[in-house]
C-alpha cells in the first residue's frame, strides 16, 4: 500500500491567488488516497464504434481488470500524439461503476487505435 501525504503549507500556496487581485481562499481540502495497485494493459478504439454525430463521441470499452474504483488513463506513444495533434483529436477516460467509457475530442477517429492504459485503484 502507497500513502501520499501533500504538505498543507506547498497547497496553500499552490492555491493562493496573487495578493494584488484582493482575492482570497477560503478553505482548502486535503483528499487522502491510497494507491493500492497499478496495472499496464492496452485498449483498442475501433474507429466503427464510435458513437455520436458530433464531438465528443464516446466508446464503451471492455478493460480486463477495472472496477468501480479504477482511474483509467491512456498512455498513448509519441508516435500517436503526433498524429493526434495532426487530426485535431485528444481522448479522456470516464469509469462510471466499472464502465469504461473513451470520449474522442475533435474530429470523429477513422482509424482503429491501440493504447496503452493505466489502471490505478484508488480508495477515496
Amino acid at each position: 500500500m502507497i500513502r501520499f501525504k501533500v504538505e498543507q503549507e506547498s497547497i496553500n500556496m499552490a492555491v493562493q491567488p496573487p495578493r494584488s487581485i484582493g482575492m482570497t481562499v477560503e478553505k482548502v481540502q486535503v483528499v487522502d488516497r491510497q494507491v493500492n495497485s497499478i496495472k499496464i494493459g492496452t485498449v483498442m478504439l475501433l474507429a466503427d464504434a464510435w458513437v455520436g454525430e458530433t464531438s465528443p463521441y464516446s466508446q464503451i470499452v471492455d478493460i480486463e481488470g477495472v472496477t468501480e474504483n479504477s482511474q483509467v488513463d491512456l498512455t498513448p506513444s509519441v508516435e500517436q500524439l503526433v498524429v493526434f495533434y495532426d487530426k485535431d483529436l485528444a481522448f479522456v477516460t470516464e469509469n462510471e461503476d466499472g464502465v469504461v467509457t473513451v470520449y474522442a475530442i475533435g474530429q470523429k477517429p477513422t482509424n482503429d487505435y491501440t493504447i496503452q492504459v493505466t489502471i490505478t485503484e484508488v480508495m477515496a
